[in-house]
């Protein structure tokens, strides 16, 4: 009787093996035509992000070591903040870089004609860019998972993140209250040189973008500039790029100060 019993129990276990192994053949998978077998739930976003990231290395330079990676960068301010006291000035703005990743190219007509990916900051290489003048003494760029990238078939990156950065600002006040001050914003590369990552401006525009800026009560940005410069320093032989935004700011006195001091002047 025991030995029955048993017998039923494995009749009944490897029925129901069968059953599911059945199942998840032809309700699970599908095959394709290259003999892989596809999850069933597989995007065709999911398999060219699989296929492009496999073994990809977000810490290394996506081209050969003998070609330049060309990145093209600019500033746009949203807001700024002064601290007259500790001559700084604190940006909040969007950075706009635009790159080609030789590694992130595929073909739209193989992936369901895929015209763009949008890719978590983390996940990507980045050019290591840095404010130079920074107030806290050297700056990166980038604070990742803030944003993604917009990745394009032919290989290009355009990412746009959202920075709050405090750059030194030598404050002028002998004009006050009725002073214009000048401000730097100096980015370069860490550690890659001119031949390695070349720095040009985004869009061809030799300014900073005020589109979108808020206004200030107490300054009014009345110019802006921007232009490249490769130096040679001390440690190494090789030049570096960087890219130097200027903007001059007129203060906006208000009523009191004008009354107190208008009649001081002259």
């Amino acid at each position: 009787m025991r030995s029955n019993i048993v017998l039923l129990l494995v009749l009944v276990f490897n029925y129901a093996d069968c059953v599911f192994f059945d199942n998840f053949t032809f309700d699970h998978m599908i095959p394709i035509a290259s003999g892989k077998v596809q999850l069933w739930n597989e995007t065709d976003q999911d398999k060219l992000k699989k296929d492009l990231f496999v073994n990809y290395d977000r810490f290394s330079r996506p081209t050969e070591h003998f070609n330049t990676t060309k990145v093209n960068f600019g500033v746009s301010i949203l807001h700024l903040e002064t601290d007259e006291r500790r001559s700084t000035v604190t940006i909040h703005a969007w950075m706009r870089m635009v790159w080609y990743d030789q590694k992130l190219k595929w073909k739209e007509e193989d992936y369901g004609n895929i015209s763009v990916l949008r890719i978590a900051d983390h996940e990507l290489w980045h050019p290591d860019l840095y404010l130079y003048n920074s107030a806290s003494g050297g700056e990166p760029l980038l604070r990742f998972g803030l944003s993604h990238a917009l990745v394009y078939p032919n290989g290009e990156v355009l990412h746009v993140p959202p920075l709050k950065q405090t750059v030194l600002c030598e404050f002028d006040l002998r004009n006050w209250p009725f002073d214009t001050q000048s401000c730097e914003l100096k980015y370069g590369s860490w550690v890659h040189h001119g031949q390695e990552i070349e720095l040009g401006l985004y869009n061809n525009e030799a300014h900073i973008d005020l589109s979108d800026l808020l206004l200030h009560n107490s300054w009014k940005i009345t110019d802006t500039s921007a232009a490249i410069a490769s130096t040679k320093y001390v440690c190494c032989p090789e030049a570096y790029y960087d890219i130097k935004f200027t903007f001059r700011m007129a203060r906006n006195p208000n009523p009191y100060s004008s009354v107190v001091i208008a009649p001081s002047v002259g």
